[in-house]
């Protein structure tokens, strides 16, 4: 379980389904919270089987997250900007 800016909480299990539902074809993945500036972000380091334009696959995995997690949403909103980072493995 991840938390974020104690807006959202993030798990493994909403972050699988988030993956699916986006059709983000990965071999595995991992994340974890990192601090910039005092900003909390959401980096996630995937291993892809398919798609590996990361700008590409950080949009689908933000707007499936923001659409599925209200929480998710609302901290997007506040704070004017994305907090999940892609990093190709």
């Amino acid at each position: 379980m991840i938390d974020i800016q104690r807006f959202t909480r993030i798990d493994e299990s909403e972050l699988l389904r988030t993956m699916k539902e986006a059709k983000v074809s990965f071999v595995d993945f991992t994340a974890r919270k990192e601090v910039i500036n005092g900003m909390e972000y959401l980096p996630i380091y995937l291993e892809y089987s398919g798609e590996k334009d990361s700008k590409v696959i950080q949009r689908k995995i933000h707007e499936t997250l923001r659409s599925s997690d209200l929480d998710y949403a609302n901290l997007t909103d506040f704070f004017d900007s994305e907090i999940l980072r892609d990093e190709v493995l």
